[in-house]
């Protein structure tokens, strides 16, 4: 990069103002190396490469910078950031504050209190918890939890939600509007039909009812035509 250099000795080998430069010019409050490690880590081939207390202390497990960052599990990775912590094999965190990876295969990508706990989970944002396998979580929303609650699961909380500049959650909301409003254009034709069967049933009746009146008028008046007759 511009206004750098790039130097090749052995420890020892070069001074900063007068002062000897080693091979490991990092904080010393980052945990200290075995074997093949290189600051930071507490067990073979763990590293950190700069920051302040933070700890890689599983194997092949690293950190790139930032504070009180933790790399706990085999093959672990914290990019920088303040208080994330891996706990599982192959987690991952980018960076942000106080996000937590305890599934195996897991990461978060960055943000603020996020959880990826399933195994194969992701979470991103603000307060987002993948808590089922194969899950992803990603909170835009700072009133609430973003949460997986079931395996396959990926849940996006926010209130607009765009693919190509089109707002998929209106178009949500008007196809629900429309279904709504149709049904209840149904629910209110379906009670007209109800009430002209019930009028149409009600004029049978009356019909019926009148063929009866009439037959009982055609018995009367035959009996009365006999009765003449008789005379």
């Amino acid at each position: 990069s511009d206004w750098s250099s790039d130097v090749c000795t052995d420890d020892g080998g070069m001074f900063s103002n007068g002062e000897p430069v080693g091979s490991n010019p990092i904080d010393e409050s980052n945990n200290w190396i075995d074997d093949y490690s290189v600051v930071g880590g507490t067990l073979d081939y763990a590293c950190v490469s700069g920051g302040y207390k933070n700890t890689a202390n599983a194997e092949y497990a690293s950190i790139g910078g930032g504070r009180v960052n933790r790399a706990q599990g085999l093959y672990a990775f914290v990019g920088g950031g303040y208080a994330n912590k891996v706990f599982s094999n192959y987690g991952a965190i980018g960076g942000g504050f106080k996000n937590v990876v305890s599934g195996r295969f897991s990461s978060v990508l960055g943000g603020s209190r996020n959880t990826a706990k399933g195994r194969f989970s992701l979470a991103a944002g603000f307060a987002a918890i993948a808590n089922q396998d194969y899950s992803a979580a990603f909170g835009f929303d700072p009133s609430k939890q973003c949460v997986t609650d079931d395996p396959n699961e990926v849940a996006f909380c926010c209130d607009i939600f765009t693919i190509n500049g089109a707002d998929v959650f209106d178009m949500s909301r008007r196809r629900l509007e429309v279904s709504e409003s149709m049904q209840k254009s149904s629910d209110e034709n379906a009670k007209v039909i109800d009430s002209l069967l019930a009028k149409a049933h009600e004029h049978e009746k009356q019909v019926a009812d009148g063929d009866a009146r009439l037959a009982k008028l055609h018995s009367v008046a035959d009996r009365l035509l006999k009765i003449a007759s008789a005379k």
